[in-house]
């Protein structure tokens, strides 16, 4: 049901003038998503033929590799190729060169700060217009996932303490666009620096129908509440890899629907998982995946993800290589045109490379180290090819029975004898604005190199 903003006129309701924008773009979306792929990229060469006709006249890193002759739709894609791939390094060095001056209509611009997952800031700005569209885009992914908007939300995640109202908050509504558009069940949200002991509480205390958090952080609850709260329905998360593994143990744990969004600070809303378990790329982003040679990967195939947002005018992001791995999917079965995408695989930094030349995405978890040593939080850090780092928040310190028992337990878990070092780290491993948490890392395995 909707929401008017003027009590007194329900039927019906005015829309708030600012989600009503979000609004067309949600009624758009619907329809957008079941057009052709072919019609799709008419559709999206029409819309990135004016992204690049404004960087060529705006942009002082691109108006001189766009050349002096306006750029038409049916050009489009063929002059997008012929752009540099973008990476982080160059927003860094680049900085403000990367940005554009855009008309008022698109929207108050604001800046969007992130280290990501690898402690390397860059700052991008963000029209409002652009925002708005990520929102819809949000709001159309919980109508895939079966979502509905009157249901309780519980989130652990990033950012509810640096807003100034301590590591938890609670509102009678879903907040944002969502709240201005429908009626809404109330959400709770807490900080995911909160003790994980403490999580499992709180979750127990709220019961959110509709839980929303990191995959693994995910993985480190599923082993602090083996059952389900009650009124549990969904799971959904974001911002890291979702493992099959965490996905497996939320269905046969929790009995509940797991549902995956991948995004990115910088771009938003990347692909949202549908009911057959593809990944769907939204409509304003044109996304490559790429070998190591630079050529599309075919169906089956992993590569490099490539994206070029062709709605947010303030920051020119083409081709832009935001280090995650990606596994290209085939028609869906569930019906939609968009670009669909099998699996997500994370960064290159989270591949393992062992000496037998070996490389794979290795999960670790806390479920089973726990049982052998008081530890409260772990990461995984490789240093060479046959050498591991044990970085730990613990309870005491680990006797050398405990450490013993640990190393065995990651060696038979890797599947190779590695050599193994301790850390103890005091507070948290989870560190940096975003918050995010990397229950592996690799030293050894540059940030460009492709799998």
């Amino acid at each position: 049901m909707f929401k008017s903003s003027v009590p007194e006129l329900c039927w019906p309701a005015v829309i708030d003038p600012q989600a009503a924008t979000v609004f067309h773009f949600l009624h758009f979306l619907r329809r957008t998503q079941w057009l052709k792929p072919t019609v799709l990229q008419k559709a999206q060469s029409i819309q990135l033929a004016a992204r690049l006709e404004h960087a060529r006249q705006h942009s002082a890193v691109y108006s001189g590799l766009l050349g002096g002759s306006p750029i038409a739709p049916q050009r489009a894609f063929s002059v997008l190729a012929t752009l540099p791939i973008l990476r982080r390094s160059d927003l860094q060095s680049g900085g403000t060169r990367y940005f554009e001056n855009v008309p008022p209509e698109h929207g108050k611009v604001s800046a969007n700060s992130t280290s990501g997952s690898t402690g390397e800031p860059v700052t991008v700005r963000c029209s409002g217009i652009s925002y708005a569209l990520r929102a819809a885009h949000t709001m159309r992914g919980h109508a895939w996932h079966g979502v509905s908007f009157l249901s309780s939300l519980g989130a652990i995640r990033g950012g509810v303490a640096e807003h100034g109202q301590g590591q938890s908050m609670a509102l009678p509504h879903w907040g944002g666009y969502t709240a201005k558009l429908f009626e809404t069940g109330p959400s709770a949200a807490l900080d995911i620096t909160t003790p994980l002991d403490e999580q499992a509480l709180w979750l127990k205390q709220v019961q959110p129908a509709v839980f929303m958090t990191l995959p693994s952080n995910l993985d480190a609850l599923l082993d602090l509440m083996p059952a389900p709260w009650p009124g549990l329905a969904t799971v959904l998360t974001l911002s890291e890899a979702l493992h099959p593994d965490i996905r497996a143990r939320v269905k046969q744990q929790w009995g509940a629907r797991v549902f995956d969004k991948y995004s990115s600070e910088e771009l938003g809303p990347i692909a949202f998982e549908c009911a057959h378990g593809q990944y769907h790329v939204v409509e304003n982003l044109v996304t490559e995946v790429l070998n190591d040679n630079d050529e599309p990967c075919k169906v089956g195939e992993i590569g490099r993800v490539v994206v070029t947002d062709t709605y947010n005018f303030a920051t020119g992001l083409f081709r832009y290589e935001i280090r995650d791995h990606a596994m290209v999917g085939e028609a869906c079965a569930c019906g939609r045109g968009l670009m669909p995408l099998r699996r997500i695989m994370g960064r290159v930094r989270n591949i393992m490379t062992l000496p037998d030349g070996r490389r794979f995405w290795p999960l670790f978890g806390m479920r089973t180290y726990g049982e052998l040593a008081p530890i409260r939080q772990l990461q995984v850090v490789q240093t060479a090819l046959d050498s591991l780092t044990l970085r730990m928040v613990v309870h005491h310190a680990l006797t050398p029975e405990e450490e013993s028992a640990v190393a065995d337990r990651v060696r038979a878990s890797v599947g190779w004898p590695m050599r193994i070092s301790f850390e103890t780290v005091e507070g948290s491993l989870i560190t940096g604005n975003n918050r995010k948490f990397e229950e592996f890392k690799s030293l050894i395995v540059p940030p460009e190199v492709a799998v």
